[in-house]
């Protein structure tokens, strides 16, 4: 093979490799520590009106843990996906637990006063970056990015990460 063809096949390859090594990379950060079938990470806070909440309260419930902020586009987008799961599943048959991931707690309440978002309970984990997330559970939850969200059956075992209508209706389906 002549020389000035072996170079651009060289190059080629240094880029395909360095995109593969990206993306690895990103999804390994990305990749909450909570998989299909593990246990989730006990919770105790102080929920929105002011009580203490353990996720350990819901332990015979499914629940639909929902990681957000109110600064998050992707996260304000998923608001009426959130009311519909809502409007199909009632409290009685998913708990909804939405924990947000901000810097300062005002935000915070002022978003829930102002976006109406369906939840059984609602928590704040205060990061002091919102570049890396440093709260408790976001911690304890290896979350890197939001929205995130797992549903959990009853016992705690996470059964599904990120799932949709659909998916919640056929985990859920009597």
């Amino acid at each position: 093979m002549p020389e000035k063809s072996r170079i651009p096949l060289r190059g080629g390859l240094v880029i395909l490799t360095l995109i593969v090594t990206v993306l690895t990379l990103r999804w390994w950060y990305f990749k909450p520590n909570v998989r299909r079938g593990t246990t989730a990470p006990a919770i105790i806070a102080t929920d929105a009106r002011g009580q203490t909440f353990s996720l350990d309260q819901y332990r015979d419930d499914y629940i639909y843990l929902n990681f957000w902020g109110s600064w998050c586009a992707p996260c304000l987008a998923k608001i009426p996906e959130l009311k519909n799961i809502r409007t199909e599943f009632p409290a009685e048959r998913l708990k909804m637990i939405h924990v947000a991931v901000e810097e300062d707690s005002l935000r915070w309440r002022t978003a829930l006063n102002r976006l109406d978002l369906p939840a059984d309970v609602h928590l704040l984990d205060l990061s002091t970056s919102l570049r890396f997330f440093d709260g408790d559970i976001v911690q304890d939850y290896g979350i890197n990015e939001v929205p995130n969200a797992f549903l959990i059956a009853p016992g705690g075992k996470s059964i599904a990460h990120n799932p949709d209508l659909p998916k919640i209706r056929q985990l859920l389906k009597d």
